[in-house]
């Protein structure tokens, strides 16, 4: 029916999903490493020379990658935890008060997921092998979708960071060369800036 159909193609595509984004870390794996060691490095903007605004930029990035993150692991718990009393009170329905399913004198077991299995899972044992199967399956799903997706949301946004402090250094080249060179700024040193700043040098 339109609900076995939904749930049993709802986890379809969730696992279909999680390959393809596995596939994706693997093949780029290099790049992404790449990546996070120049961020790491400070390839865009040393830190030891940032200014309190630079430090600002930096730290309103990681604050936001922080709320990210726990906002999704948030909601990834919420939607796990209702897996898990779901597939409890559809399996287990006595444990909340509930009268299990009754055909005649026997308790007919209702597993989370009715998918079909090569055995009588109406038998005990098997009943709850398939029942930790599908355990297994509706919360590791989740887990590592949301593990993935955390992962490049988190490396998006820090590499965000240097780009804003790359442009906020850009716009405030001048300012900046008078600090590092040392210099007031006067009429006399102002050419003596503006051949520094000309000069092909790295920001930092």
């Amino acid at each position: 029916d339109l609900e076995n159909l939904a749930a049993n193609g709802g986890v379809t595509l969730m696992y279909i999903a999680c390959i393809l984004k596995q596939l994706n870390f693997f093949i780029y794996r290099r790049k992404i490493a790449e990546m996070v060691e120049n961020i790491q490095n400070g390839f865009f903007s040393d830190s030891l020379t940032w200014d309190d605004e630079r430090n600002r930029i930096a730290n309103s990035s990681n604050k936001f990658a922080l709320t990210v993150s726990w906002t999704y692991f948030g909601v990834t718990a919420c939607t796990v935890g209702t897996f898990i009393l779901g597939g409890f009170l559809s399996s287990y329905p006595e444990i909340f008060g509930v009268e299990p399913l009754m055909v005649g004198n026997q308790t007919i077991k209702v597993l989370p997921l009715k998918e079909v299995f090569p055995f009588d899972i109406q038998k005990r044992g098997l009943f709850e092998i398939a029942f930790i199967f599908q355990f297994i399956l509706l919360t590791l799903g989740p887990l590592l979708n949301a593990g993935m997706d955390n992962c490049m949301t988190s490396l998006i946004v820090h590499c965000c960071a240097p780009f804003k402090i790359l442009k906020y250094a850009l716009r405030n080249i001048d300012k900046r060369a008078y600090v590092l060179l040392g210099y007031e700024k006067t009429d006399e040193t102002e050419d003596r800036v503006l051949i520094h700043i000309s000069e092909p040098t790295r920001l930092r």
